[in-house]
């Protein structure tokens, strides 16, 4: 009796951790320059994170989703971008590449609600950054 009720108990942690990490996850491919502009209100959400960076202006290139967990999801961005996601929320693999180019291959724990930023890749006239965002 006592090892069905610890079994169970396993169970039910383990059902709690998957749907923990279950979610969706927005991802966001943010052009970052120093000439005037201000924030693109497509960024209002993140506003804040990325007003701390060194930038002027905020545009936003392109937009996706990502359900987690994902299992090797490969998102075509603009202007050649390319993301690839595989694993949870709390261990996701992630890849960013340009025009086959791999500019990223990291593992990151998401926090909902939490920005993550990722890149700087460079433009001619200022970087590329990558936002994930858990929901």
């Amino acid at each position: 009796m006592m090892r069905r009720r610890i079994k169970l108990i396993a169970l039910a942690l383990m059902f709690g951790a998957c749907l923990a990490s279950a979610g969706t996850m927005s991802v966001r491919l943010v052009h970052a320059t120093d000439a005037e502009g201000g924030m693109d209100p497509r960024l209002s959400d993140i506003s804040g994170i990325l007003g701390s960076l060194r930038f002027e202006s905020f545009s936003l290139l392109d937009s996706d989703t990502v359900r987690l967990p994902a299992e090797e999801v490969r998102i075509r961005m603009a202007q050649g971008y390319t993301l690839t996601c595989n694993g949870t929320q709390g261990d996701l693999a992630i890849e960013m590449n340009h025009n086959g180019q791999a500019l990223l291959k990291t593992t990151a724990t998401l926090r909902r609600g939490k920005p993550l930023i990722l890149g700087g890749f460079p433009t001619r006239e200022g970087k590329i950054i990558l936002v994930l965002k858990v929901e």
